[in-house]
């Protein structure tokens, strides 16, 4: 079994200014797109999609997921996007470095 292979595909900023990379590995059966903060350990990790068979099939995901993003203004897969008034346990607070 070879290793996966990764590819930052597009790079984003929120409304709050985080910087945050897409990032494409790909494995036997298929593509993997995951949402990662720019600074490796700055920010929430996101598995965004799993299993893409194919090239198309994820550069449609990305498009419509910075679509999301420019229209909320926060990362897509952040469930205080959908849920603002979320309790902490439901989106925990990041560690303070």
């Amino acid at each position: 079994m070879s290793p996966l292979t990764s590819v930052q595909v597009a790079a984003y900023t929120t409304a709050a200014g985080e910087e945050r990379v897409l990032q494409a590995l790909r494995g036997q059966r298929g593509f993997r797109l995951n949402d990662l903060p720019a600074t490796q350990g700055e920010g929430q990790a996101y598995l965004v999609e799993a299993d893409l068979p194919d090239v198309e099939e994820l550069r449609g995901v990305v498009m419509d997921y910075l679509a999301q993003t420019e229209l909320s203004g926060l990362v897509p897969m952040d469930l205080r996007r959908i849920y603002p008034d979320a309790p902490e346990w439901v989106t925990p607070k990041q560690a303070a470095a």
